[in-house]
């Protein structure tokens, strides 16, 4: 391997790790994992790939593959042939309306072939699951319904995305036009539509573009 592609492949393993980690003390969070402190400081802080049974034991707690840890480009999870799935991380947010990922966290399991036969990327280490809070999205999306999103896309105009929002994720429709944008309700009945200006539409904390909910979006 040439040392760019090392290189590359060590910073996107950082990446994926402080996902992984999330809000999470790193060291703390190391500790729990049964990975010594001198191990971790030369993987945090010199970006360098821990030894293969600590990548088992990052796996393992995390539910991810090892595979997605070191490339990003298999799916989080895949096991067996007939019952072939993926794993995707439930997002959720803290107060101040950054993303967790940690050991709490809910892994919603699908068919890796229902996804294959959507329009779905090429790698899905950028998929992720959030759930409809409200009625606000209806009929469209139900309170409770899970949403998988894409957190590589975040294309606006007529798309529904993930937004975090007041240190909570709401999935609503965004609308752009020159001079700013609209956040659209689909329930606007009950919930009338938030009218943007430019720069309130570029300071919008979008997750991700939702793309699957037991049927394209």
């Amino acid at each position: 391997m040439s040392s760019r592609m090392e290189s590359a492949q060590i910073i996107g393993f950082r990446s994926r790790l402080a996902l992984l980690i999330g809000q999470q003390k790193p060291f703390e969070w190391a500790k729990a994992t049964g990975i010594p402190s001198s191990t971790f400081d030369r993987v945090w802080n010199h970006e360098a790939i821990p030894r293969p049974e600590y990548l088992v034991k990052i796996s393992r707690r995390c539910n991810v593959s090892v595979d997605w840890l070191l490339t990003g480009e298999s799916p989080l999870e895949r096991k067996g042939n007939d019952s072939d799935t993926i794993s995707l991380p439930m997002l959720r947010c803290s107060a101040e309306g950054k993303i967790i990922i940690d050991e709490k966290t809910q892994f919603l399991r699908l068919s890796s072939k229902l996804l294959d036969s959507r329009t779905l990327p090429s790698s899905w280490d950028g998929l992720a699951a959030v759930q409809a809070n409200g009625d606000s999205m209806s009929p469209t999306i139900q309170d409770g319904e899970l949403v998988v999103i894409d957190r590589h896309s975040r294309k606006l105009s007529g798309n529904i995305v993930a937004l975090v929002w007041d240190g909570e994720i709401h999935l609503r429709r965004i609308a752009t036009h020159p001079s700013g944008g609209i956040v659209i309700n689909d329930n606007s009945a009950l919930y009338p539509n938030i009218n943007l200006d430019q720069d309130q539409l570029t300071q919008l904390n979008i997750i991700g573009r939702a793309v699957f909910l037991a049927k394209a979006l």
